[in-house]
């Protein structure tokens, strides 16, 4: 999970990501999956959020529930955030509710 919280370390994951087996994949996401606070970490950075997209493309039922939502309790980090807005639009379709409770809050 340490190979996450460096620029090499993102390149290496999506490059494992990109070529290893389809067991790999999966063993590999769900481990960077399971660091708290690893993905959002991964999404805020020039190199970590496409590493960040990568895994969550290979994770599947509870494993992408969970990865969803640690990432839409921090939907406002995420759009706010250069390089975590990309990371936001590939949540979109979830994040929509929360953009949306945030400027309805916002105009009262």
């Amino acid at each position: 999970a340490r190979c996450g919280q460096s620029t090499a370390g993102c390149s290496v994951i999506i490059a494992a990501l990109d070529f290893g087996s389809s067991s790999d994949r999966s063993a590999l996401a769900r481990t960077l999956a399971q660091e708290p606070g690893l993905l959002l970490n991964m999404s805020l950075a020039r190199m970590g959020h496409p590493a960040a997209l990568r895994v969550l493309q290979d994770l599947s039922g509870a494993d992408l529930a969970m990865a969803r939502g640690e990432l839409l309790d921090a939907w406002d980090l995420l759009a706010s955030s250069r390089f975590g807005r990309a990371v936001a639009a590939h949540l979109a379709p979830a994040g929509a509710g929360k953009a949306k409770e945030a400027e309805d809050a916002a105009s009262c």
